[in-house]
């Protein structure tokens, strides 16, 4: 993730509809997010869900920033079947702690996520966050009241805004935090961080990026490239820190508030994407249904075609996808021809929202075989959804979807005029071999 960096705004209009956006955002992905319980570790069913306690309420002080969790918060431990130390998972109201793929997602009041090893990211937001002993494989996520994430191992970047943030002992690639107050003892290869008061106390083995209006800088800082700050008041650099480089520049509260509404969208950007991806692989199985339910017969005949025509439908596919907007440019030439022209639009823009689903439901005749008409769409729609959703794939999965569906179109139309060019009235009637009925007689 690259050091985010903010450009002065001169009004508080502006960062007030960031923060508007983001609350709006935020209340987005709480009704977005599913509420079926939290899967256990990989290899357990995942129809088991995790017991809350509802009987005593969970303690989460947040007047101080240091201590906004104590050892006070009620644990449920996740049953296992061995004897090693089992990940904590605490939650109150809102929806539990779901297991999206590699995914960790939550959403609500108050979550305590200790101890867990997950393979990709986490994200969260709600009122009070504590990540504690975890090892992610991809990023971290986080938005809330009081942010925390302690003692934990982060593969890739690290995000968080809310009123309280703080990384501690933590280890990351890059780091960025905005909020109130914002706090960073851990060890990461860049940070930024926009807040009103920012302590840093950590290692950072590259540049550091800060704005806010106090700032203060630990003994235990190790800042091995440069720290650039833009503050309200001259910082304070503790005896003990080690800094490289240091640029300080007098600023105010408006570029401490476009750096943090920079943080956010950034961070809100990646979730927002997932769930885009999520909406886009249930779109995709959609229009693979219907495209079986309503084409059926064309689907099946698009699977015969695949199977004995491969060659024939991928260049016809090719040749009509280059010759449509050819065509389309010739047609705009002559005002009478216009609307040929719209009609050649309209129709490449059908079949390309259509390709992807016409294609799962085709192809899904000659993968799944054994699986019923509906069935085999819904696997195949689910494999082509999922395809779309990896970067450089799911342009290719798109492409050879459109050039799949038109090559059929073509070489339909093609087999139809071949039909009736046949014609059998001008066909040689075939040669009789004798009659059966008797010969007329003969006059004598």
């Amino acid at each position: 993730m690259r050091l985010l960096s903010y450009t002065p705004y001169t009004r508080k209009v502006r960062s007030s509809l960031a923060v508007v956006a983001f609350a709006l955002l935020l209340s987005l992905s709480m009704l977005v997010l599913p509420t079926t319980a939290r899967a256990e570790e990989a290899g357990a069913p995942v129809e088991t869900p995790i017991e809350t306690p509802v009987e005593t309420p969970i303690e989460t002080p947040v007047e101080v920033l240091g201590e906004a969790y104590d050892e006070t918060t009620t644990e449920t431990p996740v049953e296992t079947p061995d004897e090693t130390t089992p990940e904590t998972i605490t939650t109150s109201s809102g929806t539990d702690l779901n297991r999206m793929g590699n995914d960790y997602v939550w959403a609500g009041d108050v979550l305590s996520l200790d101890g867990a090893e997950v393979q990709n990211d986490v994200l969260a937001a709600g009122q009070s966050l504590l990540v504690k002993g975890c090892k992610v494989g991809g990023d971290v996520r986080m938005a809330g009241q009081n942010v925390r994430l302690a003692d934990a191992t982060v593969q890739e970047n690290v995000t968080l805004a809310g009123q309280n943030v703080i990384v501690e002992d933590s280890q990351a690639n890059a780091v960025a935090l905005a909020g109130q107050t914002a706090e960073f003892s851990g060890t990461c290869s860049g940070l930024s961080v926009f807040a009103s008061n920012v302590i840093i106390d950590g290692t950072v083995e590259g540049d550091v990026t800060v704005g806010a209006n106090a700032v203060t800088v630990g003994p235990h800082a190790h800042i091995t490239g440069t720290l650039h700050i833009e503050a309200a008041q001259e910082p304070v650099i503790e005896e003990g820190a080690q800094i490289n480089n240091i640029e300080v520049t007098t600023s105010d509260e408006d570029d401490v508030a476009a750096g943090q509404a920079d943080v956010v969208a950034s961070g809100l950007a990646d979730t927002f994407g997932l769930f885009i991806n999520l909406v886009g692989a249930v779109g995709t199985v959609i229009i693979a249904l219907c495209a079986e339910w309503l084409f059926g017969r064309h689907t099946k005949a698009a699977a015969a075609m695949a199977r004995n025509r491969a060659g024939a439908v991928v260049a016809s596919g090719v040749v009509g996808m280059l010759a449509a907007p050819i065509a389309c440019i010739l047609l705009c030439l002559f005002v009478v021809t216009l609307p040929a022209a719209l009609c050649v639009v309209l129709a490449m823009l059908a079949m390309a929202a259509a390709a992807s689903g016409f294609a799962a439901a085709s192809l899904a005749k000659l993968a799944f075989p054994r699986l019923g008409r509906f069935a085999g769409a819904s696997a195949g729609g689910a494999i082509v959804g999922i395809a779309k959703a990896i970067p450089v794939l799911g342009i290719l999965v798109r492409v050879a979807a459109f050039v799949y569906l038109v090559g059929y179109v073509l070489q339909s139309i093609y087999l139809g005029m071949s039909t009736d060019d046949a014609d059998p009235q001008t066909e040689p009637a075939p040669a009789s071999e004798g009659s059966a009925l008797p010969k007329p007689p003969t006059e004598l």
